[in-house]
C-alpha cells in the first residue's frame, strides 16, 4: 500500500512539476493550468492537514479559512521557532514553492493569513 501512494504521490509531483516547466514562457494558458494545478485538493487523504482538534485541510482554499478563523493557540502550536508546518504543508503536499517560501518565516497569524489570502486570490483570478 505504501509502494502504491509513493507512485501515487510521484506522479502527482511530476504533474505539477510539468505544467510549472512546460514551456519557459508562460502564457495566460499556462498560469491558468498552474494555477488550477495548486488551488485543487492534495490526491490522497494521508496528505491532509490536520489542525488540533478540527477536520482536515485539503486544499489552500480551505488552509486561508481556517487561518481567518483561528485562535493564536492553535497558530503557535503548528508555527513556532522550531517549525513551520503550514509552510511544510504547503511545500510538499500542495506543491506551491513559491507561497512556502514566502511565508517559511512567518511567525505571526495575522501575516500569514493575509499571505495565503493574497496568493489565493491570485491563483483564483488566473482561472477566471
Amino acid at each position: 500500500m505504501l509502494e502504491g501512494m509513493v507512485l501515487f504521490l510521484e506522479n502527482f509531483i511530476r504533474d505539477v512539476l510539468d505544467v510549472f516547466n512546460e514551456h519557459e514562457s508562460r502564457d495566460e494558458s499556462h498560469s491558468s493550468q498552474c494555477a488550477e494545478v495548486l488551488l485543487r485538493d492534495v490526491p490522497h487523504p494521508d496528505l491532509y492537514f490536520y489542525l488540533r482538534g478540527s477536520y482536515p485541510i485539503k486544499n489552500l482554499c480551505e488552509l486561508s479559512e481556517h487561518l481567518n478563523e483561528m485562535d493564536e493557540h492553535t497558530f503557535v502550536f503548528h508555527v513556532n521557532s522550531q517549525k513551520n508546518d503550514f509552510a511544510e504543508w504547503i511545500a510538499t503536499a500542495v506543491g506551491d514553492k513559491v507561497l512556502a517560501e514566502k511565508i517559511f518565516n512567518s511567525r505571526t497569524l495575522p501575516r500569514m493569513a493575509n499571505a495565503v489570502n493574497v496568493r489565493v486570490e491570485w491563483l483564483k483570478s488566473k482561472t477566471e
